[in-house]
């Protein structure tokens, strides 16, 4: 059996923007599980009290072709406590009930060993965990000189302004926006500016967007999930391109082979030989996206507790005064902000419909008609 990995649906990696919230307790082994071998597909998403398993046997010994879904409540260890009836999809030939165990495998990934379920007792098959709470060892390490003006990913709304204040910038509330999503949960993204450009008349020498962390039920503190900058270098400041890289250089270390940007690995070492995110491959996190947002223009960023730190630059050159520098763009990215952020608000959500979906499966049990 070839062993591949499925992503998360696209359906479910945007429930945190559509599903209400409720709060769950933590178990053991909380989170959502995947994997897809040539014969078989199994999904398992359990959090706090309740859980869902989908087999998707291809030819699977006799299981045949189809999906053999069931929903179940757990105990105060995490372990399977009552089951609801398995329910058939397609032509697949489905056991009465289903039992297993899940518990931390090599590599990363975890083992889920069926007890009971017909071709599937006595089975065991790995699972890639594409979402689990956060905890310490998913968390990332802040490379040194991680900051822009003293400021970073992670620092709450206050840490944030006290500091932007006494760089002299000030919020731009025409260019800050707040976006409400359905299930009532809010994000913020905050645009705050300095000076006057000598570059572009009417616009700001230096500008600070920031995108904070959403806002709502079981969503935890508002703190900084991405920084970015945009500096419209003096002209009489006389700035060299070669002494502006050298000055990033010494701060954030040497930029990457192919470009100006830096990546370090989840310990916060820079990796100048790298071109993408440097990533943990024990670590199967799925990466969330990020949106920056600045005057005029956005970005969309994929960032993963699985990868380490990155700092985007781009430096500009003066095309009146060849060799002064014109422009700096930076932006600070570190996944782990970003996904706790993402668990809180999904995971809300999706325990509430694992509860619903449980207790309305569980209570189909009428007998059949007379026919």
């Amino acid at each position: 059996m070839r062993l591949r990995f499925s992503s998360l649906p696209k359906s479910t990696a945007l429930c945190a923007a559509i599903l209400a919230c409720s709060t769950s307790g933590a178990l053991a082994n909380d989170g959502y599980f995947n994997v897809s071998y040539n014969d078989i597909g199994i999904t398992l998403t359990q959090i706090g009290g309740y859980g869902e398993v989908t087999v998707a046997p291809n030819g699977f010994a006799d299981m045949a072709f189809g999906e053999c879904l069931m929903n179940f409540t757990r105990d105060e260890t995490g372990a399977v406590k009552d089951k609801a009836a398995v329910i058939t999809k397609y032509s697949a030939n489905c056991p009465e009930s289903m039992n297993f165990s899940v518990a931390p495998g090599e590599d990363g990934l975890y083992k889920i060993t069926f007890t009971e379920g017909g071709a599937l007792a006595g089975n065991s098959f790995d699972l890639f965990p594409v979402l689990q709470p956060m905890r310490d060892e998913f968390k990332v390490a802040a490379p040194k000189g991680f900051d822009i003006l003293g400021m970073t990913v992670g620092m709450t709304r206050a840490e944030m302004e006290e500091k932007l204040q006494a760089e002299g910038f000030a919020k731009s509330e025409d260019e800050s926006s707040v976006k409400e999503y359905t299930n009532g949960m809010t994000q913020a993204y905050d645009v705050w500016t300095k000076g006057a450009s000598e570059v572009v008349e009417g616009k700001p020498e230096d500008i600070i967007g920031i995108t904070y962390s959403t806002l709502g039920e079981n969503a935890g503190a508002e703190v900084a999930e991405a920084l970015s900058r945009s500096w419209d270098i003096p002209k009489s400041a006389k700035l060299s391109v070669a002494n502006l890289k050298k000055s990033l250089d010494e701060k954030h270390g040497p930029a990457s082979s192919v470009g100006e940007a830096r990546f370090y690995d989840r310990q916060g070492t820079v990796d100048s030989s790298a071109y993408q995110l440097v990533c943990d491959p024990a670590i199967h996190l799925q990466s969330v996206e990020v949106a920056r947002e600045m005057p005029g223009t956005g970005y969309l960023d994929s960032v993963s507790a699985a990868c380490g730190a990155k700092v985007d630059v781009m430096v500009i050159e003066s095309y009146d005064v060849p060799g002064q520098a014109a422009k700096l763009l930076i932006a600070l990215l570190k996944g782990d902000v970003a996904y706790e952020g993402f668990w809180n608000s999904w995971s809300a959500g999706e325990a509430k419909a694992l509860a619903e979906r449980y207790e309305m499966n569980a209570s189909m049990v009428g007998e059949g008609p007379k026919l």
